[in-house]
This record gives C-alpha cells, structure tokens and sequence, in this order.
C-alpha cells in the first residue's frame, strides 16, 4: 500500500510468460471435491519432485485465489473441480493474463516493455538497472528501493515443459 511499482519486461506485459500458452485451467477444490482429493491429484501430476510445503499452501490457498480471480473477473467456468479460462486457441492461458494484468493496473502497478537488463547493482540500500529500450534505441537507468526478479523459464530444466523458447 502507497508503493510506487513498475514491472519490467523484454515482452508485452504478460505476453512473455508460459502461462498464456498453457492450457488455461486451474485445478482446485470447487463443486464438492475435496482438499485430499487435490492434493492426491497434485503429487500424482508432481511425479515424486513435489516439495510438499508448497502442495500444502497450494491446496489450502488455491480455492480461495481462484474466487478472488472470478471476483475480478476473470472470463471462466469452474467444472468438475477445475477452473476453465475463457481464452481463445491456442493461448488458452490468455483470460488468466488479462485477468491479472487489469487487477495489476486497477492497482495502480506501471508497465514498461522493450526493455532489456543489462546490469544490476545494488549500493546502500538503492537498486540500481541499466537497461536497453529497444522501442528507443536508447539506454536507460531505473533507480528503485527495492527489486524483485521475477526471470522464469526454470521449466527448462526439464524435458518435458510448456516454457516458450525465447524463456530457454
């Protein structure tokens, strides 16, 4: 609350990300399906590699983000205990993206895109980038008291993954 924050990125907002090309639906616990039945489901798909802390907090939390995304008015349908993104083929995750970018915005976050990192430091408390526009051909520093990285592209270190190989 009162934060001043800008979300950077090489892509669109949100157009950079897997989730868009994904299949745009979310497992959950809706329509009388219970939190074990979930869970069961989620190490099942977690094939053995599944860090149960985070399974926990994913089925404990995971009902609940999926109302507020409808509160915010997502495009979609929940059936037999899944939620079902109302995106157009093949970027079915592209309802999600909307949904998220129009919260994001409505909260007041700024986005700037064309834009590539290329150094990062960090001196007495101050981030400090200096980054590339690719739409003005110019370089450009960003200042900020604080810095998230937020990079992607960690499904590539597995065979199988829906990363979009510009994340590779």
């Amino acid at each position: 609350k009162g934060i001043d924050v800008m979300l950077i990125s090489k892509a669109s907002p949100g157009k950079g990300t897997c989730t868009i090309v994904s299949g745009g639906v979310f497992a959950g616990t809706e329509e009388g399906q219970t939190i074990q039945h979930h869970l069961q489901r989620t190490l099942k798909a977690g094939r053995g590699i599944n860090q149960q802390e985070r399974v926990n907090i994913l089925v404990d939390e995971g009902p609940a983000r999926l109302r507020e995304m409808v509160d915010w008015g997502i495009k979609a349908e929940f059936r037999r205990g899944y939620l079902f993104s109302k995106g157009r083929p093949p970027i079915w995750g592209e309802e999600i993206v909307n949904c998220l970018l129009r919260k994001a915005k409505a909260l007041g976050i700024r986005f700037q895109s064309g834009l590539i990192v290329n150094d990062i430091r960090v001196q007495k408390g101050i981030t400090r980038a200096s980054v590339f526009s690719v739409d003005s051909n110019e370089w450009l520093a960003i200042v900020a008291k604080a810095t998230v990285l937020a990079t992607g592209g960690a499904g590539a270190l597995y065979l199988r993954h829906d990363n979009p190989k510009r994340m590779l």
